[in-house]
């Protein structure tokens, strides 16, 4: 029986970060990972795969704050729904 290859998806055609950290988008994966197409950020896709800080830097380079506008939105919209706005 084969060994799956280190750097392989977990499913057919899904986005992955191979063993030299280098992100991994399939042209036929799901275009909803096709960020040159009109979908999701690479942002969220390396979050979707639980990408380390390390490589997360190495494509985008303000995701930090990407990231708390996103929170900051979440908690006002919380908020907003608790005072009834």
């Amino acid at each position: 029986m084969e060994t799956p290859k280190q750097d392989s998806p977990k499913t057919p055609f899904a986005p992955f970060i191979n063993r030299n950290a280098d992100l991994v988008i399939p042209m036929d994966s799901n275009r909803k990972y096709h960020a040159w197409r009109d979908g999701q950020s690479i942002f969220e896709t390396l979050r979707e795969l639980g990408a380390s800080e390390k490589i997360t830097n190495r494509y985008v380079l303000d995701w930090k704050s990407k990231l708390y506008k996103e929170r900051l939105n979440e908690k006002c919209n919380s908020t907003c729904e608790v005072i009834g706005l």
